[in-house]
């Protein structure tokens, strides 16, 4: 995202692309805790692998960065189960803010056009954000609205 809104917004921070109306309400606070949080991980397994380069939270490793992060054993969990647990959450929030960035982003550079009217689609589909999706079905194939 950083390097987007550098490349594409002229932006120093990713902070400052909340001078784009669209990005006025992005959550970077939580953004920059989850950030935080990865880089704790990581520069953690460096350290456990030995000062060598390691991107891999295998099993061996979890019981001992929880316990260096601080997550202690609950009644109804243990800590490196609380740890993944946080982890994955971190995760998840990046990849959802990075889908909206770009969702976002996409808005600003390359606007696409209003949604068909309803005469213009033939029955058998209904524009949905910007696809044709089947009508009555639960599909997940759509195609895109763009020739």
């Amino acid at each position: 995202m950083a390097w987007a809104a550098k490349l594409y917004f002229k932006s120093k921070q990713l902070r400052e692309v909340k001078r784009f109306s669209v990005f006025s309400h992005f959550g970077l606070d939580k953004l920059h805790e989850s950030e935080s949080f990865l880089l704790k991980v990581r520069n953690q397994l460096h350290l456990l692998a030995g000062g060598r380069r390691e991107d891999r939270l295998l099993l061996p490793y979890q019981p001992k960065i929880a316990k260096i992060l601080g997550f202690k054993d609950g009644a109804y969990n243990t800590g490196p189960e609380r740890f993944m647990r946080d982890l994955h959450g971190h995760q998840n929030r990046i990849r959802y803010r990075s889908e909206e960035f770009h969702v976002k982003a996409m808005e600003l550079l390359d606007p696409q056009p209003e949604e068909p009217s309803p005469e213009e689609i033939s029955p058998e589909f209904q524009a949905v954000k910007g696809n044709l999706v089947l009508k009555g079905k639960r599909s997940a194939l759509c195609w895109s609205s763009e020739p």
